[in-house]
């Protein structure tokens, strides 16, 4: 018997701040996935009227829901062909690493 190939659910957001939006997305990706990756964008950028959480506290605000998600920083970039390769590059570098780990 083949077995099932292991469903993976992402979402990309800034999550700042982690509004009852988001957590009804994270929940029904959580839910309908084994394991889930939130990206969380803006991620070099805190402090400001668009960005009042740093990268860590938005971290840890989504961990606090959502323990077993691994999250990770995606920044802007003004152009919108480097950020799909920046959000490409580490989604599978943050995916290999964690897969990683869990089998070991």
């Amino acid at each position: 018997m083949t077995p099932s190939p292991l469903r993976i659910g992402y979402l990309v957001g800034r999550f700042n701040p982690l509004q009852k939006g988001y957590l009804a997305l994270l929940e029904q990706v959580h839910a309908e996935n084994d394991r889930m990756v939130i990206l969380v964008g803006s991620a070099t950028e805190s402090r400001t009227h668009k960005n009042p959480l740093s990268f860590e506290e938005r971290k840890a605000l989504l961990l606090a829901s959502f323990p077993d998600a691994l999250v990770l920083p995606l920044p802007d970039l003004p152009n919108d062909e480097e950020w799909v390769r920046l959000f490409e590059a580490t989604l599978l570098t943050g995916l290999s690493g964690d897969l990683d780990d869990a089998a070991s």
